[in-house]
């Protein structure tokens, strides 16, 4: 026996509206599509129920105590009695949101009567709220806003780790708000919006992979081997700044660049074989190209004996300081190729092959860098006058000096780097274009 509400009686039925009334109170009947059903019976006059609870927030007797008058007198007076049973033989037994979904965990009928009858009661004395839901077009918006919340999320962070722990915090939030809106009687989609965020996630990042992973294969194609990986992960991580229709768009910076050259190689590469020059010439270039990513320099290009490289680019160098360090870089790449050709020298004269000499031209100066080619074959290189100053300065008056090792700069380099290396002045050259010729300064070998 369960003292609680009134069954389908108390309904006041308003044809007109399709809905039905009790005091204040106004149920709007259930269809189909209402809340989280989909297709579902909706034959009769059925509402939404915003349960009050289990078995245990109804006050119950039992048959006997009524029969053995052990109750109260005056325990039913003014309340609605319900009369039913809970005995499992019966299999009046029903599932409800509070139940475990296991065959012993059942609800007895009568009860569900009662909190239909507790909810047509308490929503019109009481004001308890009802079962709400938006319109069908309003979920669809709100699934939609979850998945775009999902798609931009992932297109402006990028990084994969923060994706996943705003999506988490973005589905913990949705879960949140879902539920305490429930406690308002609100019924809102939880499902579907989540599936939308990581819908929208998944599909902008496997996007942003994809092109992440063109781009990187693109810009390898760009550089090679020519830079070192840190250079080559600077690059990645900017790529977006200068990367533009499948190349990277030229940019003016600031940057130093350095030639070297050997002395006599025509000669030399006329009498040796093919193969012992090409085998000679790459141990020697290859030590080159591995002292200029030692110094986080980028290898421009291989012609011949020469080798050009540049400190400073990809990445603009904005301050005196970060251009100083570059023509640092330069020169100290420089004395540590002399160091590691006299070293070759040795062993080349050990193995019976030529010894040579090397002339080293550095310029400091504003630059044009960017890929140059086609679309089946694009370098990175770098153009402007410190280009031309650092060819010339390589091919200085060779003839004139017997050192092993001449390294050359430019006054711009020099401005830089005198207070770090012996230097002096051996002589000036004449361009075209300059009404004075340029200093050429020596950086003295006294570490060699």
């Amino acid at each position: 026996m369960y003292l609680e509400g009134s069954p389908i009686e108390l309904y006041a039925i308003d044809a007109a509206r399709g809905k039905v009334g009790l005091g204040q109170a106004v149920f709007v009947p259930f269809q189909k599509n209402d809340g989280g059903y989909v297709d579902a019976d909706a034959g009769g006059y059925q509402i939404l129920l915003n349960f009050r609870g289990p078995l245990e927030n109804f006050e119950s007797i039992s048959l006997t105590d009524v029969l053995t008058n052990s109750i109260p007198q005056d325990l039913m007076r003014d309340r609605i009695v319900l009369i039913g049973a809970k005995a499992s033989s019966l299999n009046d037994l029903f599932y409800t949101p509070y139940n475990s979904r296991t065959r012993f965990d059942r609800t007895p009928g009568v009860v569900i009567h009662a909190n239909i009858i507790s909810q047509i009661l308490l929503a019109a004395t009481a004001g308890r709220p009802r079962i709400q839901f938006w319109p069908e077009p309003i979920e669809w918006l709100w699934i939609f806003v979850w998945s775009s919340l999902g798609a931009i999320l992932a297109w402006k962070l990028l990084a994969i780790q923060w994706i996943v722990s705003i999506c988490l915090v973005l589905g913990a939030s949705l879960v949140l708000s879902a539920y305490l809106l429930f406690l308002q009687g609100w019924w809102i989609p939880v499902v579907p919006p989540l599936l939308a965020l990581a819908g929208g996630v998944v599909a902008i990042g496997g996007y942003i992979i994809n092109r992440v992973r063109r781009e990187r294969q693109m810009l390898m194609n760009i550089f090679g081997r020519d830079v070192s990986p840190k250079i080559a992960n600077a690059i990645l991580r900017k790529r977006h700044k200068f990367l533009e229709e499948g190349r990277l768009a030229g940019h003016r910076l600031t940057a130093t660049v350095l030639f070297t050259g050997l002395k006599g190689f025509s000669a030399i590469a006329e009498w040796m074989e093919p193969a012992e020059l090409m085998s000679w010439l790459n141990e020697y270039t290859n030590t080159m190209a591995e002292l200029v990513f030692q110094y986080d320099g980028v290898v421009d290009k291989f012609i011949g004996d020469r080798v050009m490289a540049s400190f400073g680019i990809p990445i603009s160098r904005t301050t005196r300081s970060q251009i100083a360090k570059d023509a640092i870089s330069a020169v100290s790449c420089a004395l540590q190729m002399a160091l590691k050709l006299r070293q070759l020298n040795q062993q080349w004269l050990v193995s019976g092959l030529p010894t040579v000499t090397m002339q080293i031209g550095i310029a400091t100066g504003t630059v044009v860098a960017g890929s140059l080619g086609s679309r089946q074959r694009l370098n990175y290189t770098t153009l402007g006058d410190p280009v031309n100053i650092a060819s010339v300065l390589e091919g200085y008056d060779k003839s004139k000096h017997d050192d092993f090792c001449l390294i050359l700069i430019s006054p711009e380099t020099h401005f830089y780097i005198q207070n770090y290396f012996p230097t002096q002045v051996i002589g000036t050259i004449s361009f075209k274009g300059r009404s004075q010729p340029l200093k050429v300064h020596q950086v003295l070998l006294d570490d060699c």
